[in-house]
C-alpha cells in the first residue's frame, strides 16, 4: 500500500484508507475498535495528553482523570511540588523506608511504574493540602 494512502489516526494507529478517507478494512467497526485503542493508549500517560488542558474527566472517580483530578491546587509552593515528586520516586519504588537510598537519582527508575509516581504525586499534594484523602462522594448502584 502507498504511503499516501495511510491516514495516521492519533499517533497509535495507521490506518490503510481510500481517497475520499474511508477505511478500506472494517468500517465503524474498525473505526470503533481504533477509537477504543486511542482512548486507551491517550488515557495511558502520553505527552500529547497533558498538552490537552480542556479533555474531560472522564476516568474513575477516585483517580486523577476523574473527578478527583478537579482539585484546584493551592497553598502550595513550587517547592512543595518538587518535594512531593522526589516523595513519589521513592514511595513508587517499592522499596521499605529503611532502605531507600540517599537520593533520587540512587533509585531504579527504570523499573518503576510511572502510573504509580503519578498517583503518589497527587497524594502528596493532597497531603500538603491537608485534603487527602481527597475521594469523591461515589453513589453506591
Amino acid at each position: 500500500m502507498r504511503a499516501e494512502n495511510r491516514a495516521c489516526v492519533g499517533r497509535v494507529v495507521c490506518v490503510p484508507h481510500d481517497a475520499a478517507g474511508y477505511v478500506l478494512f472494517g468500517g465503524n467497526p474498525m473505526q470503533e475498535f481504533i477509537k477504543a485503542l486511542n482512548k486507551h493508549f491517550y488515557e495511558s500517560g502520553s505527552y500529547l495528553e497533558t498538552l490537552d488542558r480542556e479533555r474531560p474527566y472522564d476516568g474513575q472517580p477516585h483517580t486523577d482523570l476523574g473527578e478527583r483530578g478537579k482539585q484546584i491546587v493551592s497553598g502550595v509552593t513550587m517547592r512543595d511540588i518538587r518535594d512531593a515528586c522526589i516523595r513519589a520516586f521513592f514511595l513508587s519504588s517499592g522499596l521499605p523506608k529503611d532502605e531507600y537510598p540517599e537520593t533520587v537519582f540512587d533509585l531504579d527508575l527504570g523499573n518503576m511504574d510511572p502510573v504509580a509516581v503519578t498517583q503518589n504525586l497527587t497524594c502528596e499534594i493532597e497531603k500538603m493540602m491537608r485534603i487527602y484523602p481527597n475521594l469523591p462522594s461515589l453513589k453506591s448502584t
